[in-house]
């Protein structure tokens, strides 16, 4: 699918279709809107999404400009978004080059989604908070567990608060493997798709004992 570029960025995440009014409470946190247009009646859902698709729209329409006022990924002018995409599609939402792309969802079996190597064993569950930029960071908290794919020393206070964390890169000398060790918290590494597979709010339970992160349906 492709369409033109609104506001920049490049987000992935859970399909949502919107036709009209009666389906807005369908929309949760992070969810991707896909519409054939937006109204200033959509702007409590607009709060809430990570990106927008719509069918119709210039660079002047509705959800372009929302779009740029708060910085969400977004792209116009698909023609045939909400015929293509459904609920529950993850999708890759490049607002860069305007194109969007779908994935396979996880399959049902959720034992062998990611595997890793321990960096600190122990075993939590927990809500998947992904880290794309230093401002996710501030949506750590005590039920979280810290998704990116590398750590820097930005994310050390996050850490602190976090159940433990899963990251796609691996060395004994990346700041992962160092942190892991100094604050005792379940983790592991070299996932090399984490990052990609995992969404902030999915639940998971991450056996760092094993290497091995499943997802609770």
């Amino acid at each position: 699918i492709t369409g033109a570029p609104a506001c920049q960025g490049k987000v992935i995440g859970i399909v949502k279709v919107v036709k009209n009014k009666d389906e807005f409470s369908k929309i949760k946190q992070g969810d991707i809107l896909v519409t054939p247009m937006t109204t200033p009646d959509f702007v409590p859902l607009l709060r809430k999404v990570s990106g927008i698709i719509t069918d119709q729209g210039g660079v002047t329409c509705h959800a372009a400009i929302i779009s740029r006022e708060y910085g969400t990924p977004c792209v116009i002018g698909t023609d045939n978004a909400t015929k293509v995409l459904h609920d529950g599609d993850r999708i890759e939402l490049d607002a860069y080059t305007g194109t969007i792309t779908t994935y396979a969802n996880p399959s049902s079996n959720k034992s062998d989604l990611i595997k890793g190597i321990t960096l600190y064993k122990g075993k939590t569950q927990g809500v998947v908070v992904r880290i794309l930029s230093d401002k996710d960071l501030t949506r750590v908290n005590t039920n979280s567990i810290i998704v990116a794919n590398s750590l820097t020393p930005q994310f050390l206070s996050a850490l602190y608060h976090a159940k433990g964390f899963i990251v796609d890169e691996y060395s004994p000398t990346s700041h992962a493997y160092m942190y892991a060790r100094a604050l005792k918290i379940p983790a592991i590494g070299g996932t090399k798709n984490a990052s990609k597979l995992l969404l902030t709010g999915d639940k998971v339970e991450l056996d760092a004992n094993h290497g091995v992160v499943t997802l609770q349906v």
